[in-house]
């Protein structure tokens, strides 16, 4: 597992993690083999378990419950592709290859001569393209203002009121053909993610998975939460499949979620973020908060914010002072 990661520790810099297991016995780790900027290691350990139910538990206890389910669960988004060039555009500049080179761009690079290495780094320094990294910011940001949000206020009219945070910049994944899983199993909960965070996951290229090969996320619930607890051992494993036009949107904070090692002739290449209904964000949540009582996710670090403008009748990203 490569991890390629750009991040400012003041602010809400441009970030992108690239994961390239590249037929190696490069063991994965963290957040489905990445770490994202404020974020720790992993929580693990049956304290840590017992902390993590206890918070999970906290909010299925609250008033906002109900109405959260029912935007966090699993629903399959279509967009129009090229409503949204700049998505893959950038990540072809960045990677230096064509965007229909996706799916085999492990042999793109085995034909460069790179086998990637644990912790080089792809967006910063001398492997940076800022440009590219500028292109994805522009992009996803529109994305999130003019897709994601209203699809979400549309079905929570709360959102349109206060608005919805959501993660700076997305984080890259890209999972060519490998004996190595990249990640291990894990809910966003591990990581010191607050509760009331849905996930979103944008595949650049042809993503699937069945009962004999993968290359695609697999999330354990994903068709059967709410309607079956968290806990349940009732809940069923299934695949992210898609084609660069679908959105899957999951409760990836409470429901386990993992790659398999990539049994296909495929690489897989997807994006994906969080966000927040703003009336449900705590920029000061507890359970974000590290060993020191450092606070790991907040405005200006991890997340940006957008509210609708009644004037102009659009969504619009707001900047923070850091």
């Amino acid at each position: 597992m490569t991890e390629f990661l750009h991040s400012d520790e003041q602010g809400a810099a441009l970030q992108i993690h690239c994961h390239l297991c590249a037929q190696s016995n490069l063991d994965g780790g963290g957040h489905s083999g990445s770490r994202v900027f404020g974020e720790k290691k992993k929580l693990t350990g049956r304290k840590i378990e017992k902390h993590v139910h206890r918070l999970l538990l906290k909010a299925q206890q609250s008033k906002h419950w109900d109405k959260f389910t029912k935007i966090a669960r699993h629903s399959v988004l279509t967009f129009t592709p090229a409503d949204w060039p700049g998505l893959r555009g950038a990540i072809a500049l960045q990677l230096s290859c064509r965007e229909d080179d996706f799916g085999h761009f492990h042999k793109i690079e085995n034909s460069r001569g790179n086998r990637p290495k644990k912790n080089s780094q792809r967006t910063k320094g001398k492997r940076s393209n800022p440009v590219a990294l500028q292109m994805l910011r522009d992009e996803y940001t529109r994305f999130v203002c003019d897709f994601v949000a209203p699809h979400l206020a549309s079905e929570d009219e709360d959102i349109l009121l206060s608005g919805l945070v959501f993660q700076s910049m997305p984080a890259l994944r890209v999972a060519p053909p490998s004996e190595v899983a990249i990640g291990t199993r894990h809910r966003d909960a591990d990581y010191r993610h607050q509760s009331y965070q849905i996930n979103f996951w944008v595949p650049l290229c042809p993503a699937f998975g069945n009962d004999s090969q993968s290359n695609t996320l697999w999330v354990n619930g994903l068709k059967d939460w709410p309607d079956v607890p968290l806990d349940s051992d009732k809940l069923t494993n299934s695949p992210l499949n898609g084609d660069f036009g679908v959105v899957h949107r999951f409760y990836g904070n409470g429901l386990f979620h993992q790659t398999y090692p990539n049994n296909t002739n495929a690489t897989r290449i997807s994006l994906d973020f969080r966000v927040v209904p703003g009336y449900l964000y705590d920029n000061d949540w507890p359970g974000s908060r590290n060993g020191n009582g450092k606070q790991c996710f907040f405005l200006g670090g991890y997340y940006r914010e957008c509210k609708f403008d009644h004037e102009s009748g659009k969504w619009q990203a707001q900047e923070c002072e850091t």
